[in-house]
Formats: C-alpha cells, structure tokens, sequence
C-alpha cells in the first residue's frame, strides 16, 4: 500500500450480525498497517483503530469484531503508516448457529422522563426454554446528557438484574452492544461498537432464557430528555433448559418399588396404568398439589387423572394432545401457571389443563383414603415409564376450643381487599408503629404470634401489611424464636414506594416494585433461608 486503499460491504439488507475483518500482512515487513471501518456516510464508527505490527506469517492474521452490521454499506479504509507492501483483507459475518436475536419494535420511540428514578421500561419476551451461554445486550438511545444515564437489565422470571451503564461517558448517542467479551472501555463510545457491561453477565449464564427480559432506562438528573429508540438481546444457546431434580419430600410417595412401565395401547382404545397411595393419617384437606413424573416416547399419546376412591371424585390433571416431547415432570396446582410443552419445570407449578374438577375440589375432604394415579396411552407403537408421584397437601388447622371467650380482635383488611382469613395474625391490638432509624443503628418493631396448636408444616406463607414513607428503608425477616431460625423476606433497597401488601411464598414470583398485590404471591427479595425451611417443622 502507497496510499489510501478503499473497500466496501454490502448487505442485502440490514439486519443484525457481527461484523468482522481479518488483515494479513504480506510487505515482509515493509509496511505497518492501519484498518478503519466507516459508516455509509463515511464517519469512522469504531476506535480504536486496528494497527498491524509490520511483520510476516500467520501472528498477523489480525480479527476484530466492528459491531453489529446495522446499515447495508460498510466501508473499510487501509493506509500504512511507514513503508509499503502487499496485504490481504477478509471481511464478513458472524452469526453463530446457536445465536438468536430477540428484538424490540425497530421504531420503538419511548420517551425517557426527565429526573424520574422509576425511568422507563420496555419488555422483550423469550418463548422458548434454553441455557443462555453468552449475551450482549444492544441499545439504541439518544439523549442530551448521556451522563445523566442509568441503564439496568432484568430477567423478571428470575429475579436477577445487572447494570448495563451507569454515566460512564458524556455524548448524546448510546448505540452499542454491551459485551462482556469487549476488550475496549466505554469512552470514546463507538457508535455500533462494543463496550463491557458495568455487571457481569455471570447471573444469567447456565440459566433458563424463558420469559420476560425488561430494560430500564433512568434519568437521574434534571434539564436533560432523550428517547428509546429500540434495543435487542442477543443470545448463544445450548440445549434445552433442564431444571434441578425435584424432590418429593413427601410421606405419600408412589410407585412404592420404584418406576413402573405404562401399557402400550394396542389401537383398540385406551390402555391404563395404575399405581395407588393409601393414607391412613388423619386431617382434612385446605389445599393439594399433585407431582408428576412420566417418561415416554411420546407424551402427546398420554393422560393421567387423580382419582379418590372414597368420594368417587376424579380429577383429570393432563393431556399431552399436541405437546410432541418425551417427558413431563411438573407440580400440578389450581393456583399454578398455564401448563408449557414440554412441562418439565417442577419448580413452577402449573394448572391441570385437562377439561373437568380441578384440585380445589378435593378441598374440605379427608386427607386418609386411597388415592390412584391413572395414566392413559391412547396410541400404540409408544411406551414409557411412571418415574415417580406424591400427594403434596395442606391441611385444615385444627384449633381448641377455648375454654373462655377472649375479646376479639378484627382480622386487619388492607385497602386492597385482602383478608388475612388466618387464626395467627398480628399485631394483636392493631396496627403498631416502626421505630425509626437513628444514626447510631437501626430501628426495630418486633411482633410476636405464639401457636400452641400442634401440626407439622408442609408448607408456610406469610401475609405483610406496611405503611411507611420510604420502603427502601425497610427490612423485613420472621424468626422462629424456638430454633433461632431467620427467615428475611424483604427489603425494600431501591424500591421508592411507600406500602408493602404481600403474601410471600416460595413458590411465588419474582417481588415487584412496589409489592402491593397480595393476591399475586412473590417470592422473598434477599437472603439465604427461605420458608422451604420451615418445612416438616412443628407449626
């Protein structure tokens, strides 16, 4: 090269891909080469620029990625800056098989509020369940102060968020893909370059994609407006998400001698299998989930139905239909979620989607009796195997008669219209005030509930009512004083809200901000112990 080469690429059409370029230098060391990539109007869009050493041999195959290719034309300028000689230059894409754009409206144009913490947010959702292996994270913003900008990635299913950038640089366009894999820092920002993510990415790796993924855009400073343009996750998959073994935990566990065959039918009607619990113990029932798990060539020839013998109720939990897999391992709950295919998430429970009575109806009944598990294969030339299921009830609580009449206290209703509906409620003589923080240490309310009633829990949830006039202040933990064991269920931390009305249960969902819905359980928000804990332990 004695001057100024010129190249361009040209896609058919724009679309997202990585966009590479590949020099290798042939001077012989005569020449020390410098590669530029352009935009179609001719503005160098990624520094810095790529500078080859000036030597011989296969060490100066130089790649670098330039971002991903979001106009039809590139152009690609080499010149040297000593000497001259012969190089040869590669370009194209990189589109990994198992890459997958998941992208908001192209022409999306949400207005980011000015000086607002609670900011903006747009939700891209993921369909099916994979095991991300990478992510970068694409956003299109323009804004007057891009200092004045913090921006945060959820997976609402999960709970988990990272910052994505936190005023690292001043401009007022952020197009760029955040990659943890980027060996460039934030400033300059390169439009359609790369740049790390303030957090790792680590939470979401070796995790199910399924669900919502939100961006949160915050302005947190006057005088300054600006827009969300679009944004998009980019995502390398492996196999399908496989969620952690589930354990029954339950003293009504069948098949008793371990995984039984299910009959193959011979194309004159349906084939059953049955496997049966008899429960001798006592109690009535105030709720029951099923756990499930079948094995089979094809789960879209199979039903299973719960069967009662002393009531003669029958409860039709599933039917694969059009669901072509080979498993299904779920908690089935009226309360549950609608059933996926495959239903393989144990972790989730989900509604019977099987036309009849639902669960609840066992409700009010005797929990002792016998209890038969029913599958049906309707095709022949499939077979398969009943791997495990178990009864998961929670009983009536029993109460003694008291032997005088205590003054009765009216069970707090919050403004929503929840009814805490529960003998063990508190605080006693109403509503107590929360002592508030000094400089010197924390202010604490502690409120007491004392059960003499026996009982072993299977399950636990507990309903909190708060009024305050900074959540984020608040903390939230139940102790169990006979064993010290702590259980924190929240904490308010960046939440800017002032109520908390929540039942918190393990098996609920992601806690939101503000938690004010009390008919939509959430999960506690920090801490290691959970109400799983409290399991198998006296009430």
């Amino acid at each position: 090269a004695t001057d100024v080469d010129w190249f361009e690429f040209v896609t058919p059409l724009p679309h997202e891909a990585e966009f590479a370029v590949a020099l290798r230098n042939d001077s012989g060391g005569g020449a020390d080469f410098v590669v530029e990539v352009l935009d179609e109007s001719g503005n160098v869009n990624y520094l810095p620029r790529l500078n080859d050493d000036g030597e011989t041999g296969a060490n100066d195959f130089l790649v670098f990625s330039v971002g991903d290719v979001q106009e039809k034309t590139r152009k690609i300028r080499v010149s040297s800056r000593s000497g001259t000689g012969a190089y040869r230059l590669f370009l194209g894409e990189l589109n990994p098989s198992n890459q997958e754009w998941f992208r908001s409206p192209s022409l999306l144009n949400l207005s980011i509020p000015d000086n607002d913490i609670s900011g903006v947010t747009d939700i891209i959702t993921v369909p099916d369940s994979a095991v991300v292996e990478n992510l970068n994270v694409r956003v299109n913003i323009e804004h007057s102060d891009l200092e004045d900008l913090r921006l945060e990635l959820t997976h609402i299913d999960s709970g988990r968020t990272v910052t994505l950038y936190n005023a690292n640089c001043p401009g007022a366009t952020l197009t760029v893909s955040f990659d943890e894999e980027s060996v460039f820092g934030f400033c300059p920002l390169a439009f359609g370059g790369h740049a790390p993510p303030v957090d790792s990415f680590a939470p979401f790796l070796d995790e199910d994609i399924k669900g919502d993924w939100a961006l949160n855009v915050i302005d947190g400073d006057g005088g300054d407006t600006g827009t969300l343009r679009n944004w998009s996750l980019e995502m390398e998959a492996s196999s399908k998400y496989v969620p952690p073994p589930f354990t029954c935990n339950s003293p009504y566990t069948g098949p008793m001698s371990g995984a039984i065959s299910i009959k193959d039918s011979t194309g004159q009607g349906l084939a059953f299998t049955e496997d049966t619990i008899i429960i001798t113990d006592p109690g009535t029932l105030a709720d029951l989930n099923v756990f499930v798990d079948i094995s089979h060539d094809d789960i879209a020839d199979i039903g299973f139905t719960l069967q009662n013998v002393e009531s003669g109720l029958s409860v039709p939990l599933y039917t694969g239909l059009t669901c072509n897999e080979t498993r299904v391992m779920a908690v089935f709950d009226d309360e549950g979620a609608a059933a996926p295919c495959p239903p393989v998430d144990p972790m989730t429970p989900i509604m019977p989607n099987a036309s009849g009575a639902g669960l609840d109806a066992f409700e009010g009944r005797p929990l002792a009796g016998t209890w038969i598990l029913r599958v049906n294969d309707a095709n022949p030339g499939t077979t398969g195997t009943l791997n495990q299921w178990c009864l998961l009830p929670t009983l009536q609580t029993v109460t003694d008669t008291p032997t005088s009449t205590p003054t009765e206290t009216p069970t707090p209703t919050t403004d929503v219209g929840f009814n805490c509906n529960s003998p063990y409620t508190g605080p006693i003589g109403g509503s107590a005030m929360i002592p508030d923080g000094t400089p010197g240490g924390v202010g604490i309310l502690q409120d007491t509930i004392v059960i003499a009633d026996p009982g072993t829990l299977s399950d636990m949830d507990v309903f909190v009512d708060i009024t305050h006039d900074a959540i984020a202040d608040l903390g939230v933990s139940l102790v169990r004083q006979e064993d010290a064991l702590v259980i924190p269920l929240y904490s308010g931390i960046a939440c800017s809200a002032t109520r908390l009305s929540a039942v918190f249960s393990d098996e609920g969902g992601a806690a939101p901000c503000p938690a004010i819905d009390p008919f939509t359980p959430i999960q506690p928000n920090t801490g290691t112990t959970s109400l799983d804990d409290l399991e198998n332990r006296s009430l």
